[in-house]
């Protein structure tokens, strides 16, 4: 297509398309959504962080809230058992901790009934996959299930049967990207953040450059979000002297479309969602 008739199409588009703050599929956060207006087709959005960070409960309730407003969620397990994952999945639906489902003290509060995650899992658009580790098997549920939205849990298990090279990671990345745009849908992958992070000096903020395959996620995200908890690294306090006590950042530090951004979160007592 040449240029001109490409910026035509879009102006066309532009001056009757309706004035709205969101624009793509709502994530059901509405700080990120008005920073970012949607998730849009094609996007590959990155959430990166070290473990015990909340990666997975941030990543299950994304898909909770996307999947209520019935738009098509699919979760690709590769990181937990098919218990664990039913577990984490109850506990944010029933508010439940995973203490408690795990060790039965649950049946002890007589408030708490988790038959109730039944009824609730109805309402959702949503669907778990597992043992889809093989970029083949990615791409033949991706054609099957034709979904809008894709969770990777997490980005670094779909090299299996490869050798843990950059290379083939840079290639698992590349063949998600294609994947999102020839499918139109919007694919969110967790990946894990370089072990020596721990080691750096002061707060132990993630950066960009900390994912495991920074270059090849800089050039074919369209987003990335660094998720940073303060408590977890013994910091209780802020420079100013405030408690960040149950705090989380998600850091984007890559917005392709837009200016980066911080937002904050509290987690609740049970650490089963962001709040």
């Amino acid at each position: 297509m040449k240029v001109n008739e490409l910026i035509n199409s879009r102006i066309e588009y532009l001056n009757y398309a309706p004035v709205k703050d969101i624009v793509g599929i709502p994530t059901g956060f509405s700080n990120i959504d008005k920073k970012i207006g949607g998730f849009k087709q094609g996007e590959l959005i990155i959430i990166g962080g070290r473990p015990g960070m909340g990666k997975s409960t941030l990543a299950i309730q994304i898909a909770i809230q996307i999947s209520r407003a019935m738009h098509k969620v699919l979760y690709i397990n590769l990181n937990t058992s098919r218990e664990c994952m039913a577990n984490k999945l109850i506990a944010q639906l029933e508010d439940i901790s995973l203490d408690e489902l795990q060790n039965g003290t649950f049946r002890n509060n007589p408030e708490v009934d988790i038959n109730s995650a039944i009824a609730s899992s109805e309402e959702l658009n949503l669907s778990v996959v597992e043992d889809c580790f093989k970029m083949d098997d990615f791409e033949g549920v991706v054609n099957k299930e034709k979904p809008e939205i894709v969770l990777i849990d997490f980005l670094e298990l779909m090299t299996a049967g490869m050798a843990k090279t950059r290379k083939n990671l840079d290639a698992v990345v590349m063949a998600i990207k294609r994947i999102a745009r020839e499918n139109g849908i919007v694919i969110i992958a967790l990946s894990q953040l370089r072990k020596n992070l721990v080691n750096r000096y002061g707060d132990c903020k993630p950066q960009l450059a900390d994912l495991l395959g920074n270059g090849i996620i800089e050039e074919s995200a369209s987003k990335v979000f660094l998720l940073y908890r303060p408590e977890y690294y013994d910091i209780t306090e802020d420079c100013y002297g405030n408690s960040v006590v149950g705090l989380i950042e998600a850091n984007m530090v890559l917005n392709k479309y837009g200016k980066p951004g911080v937002f904050k979160f509290k987690v609740n007592r049970k650490f089963t969602c962001f709040i």
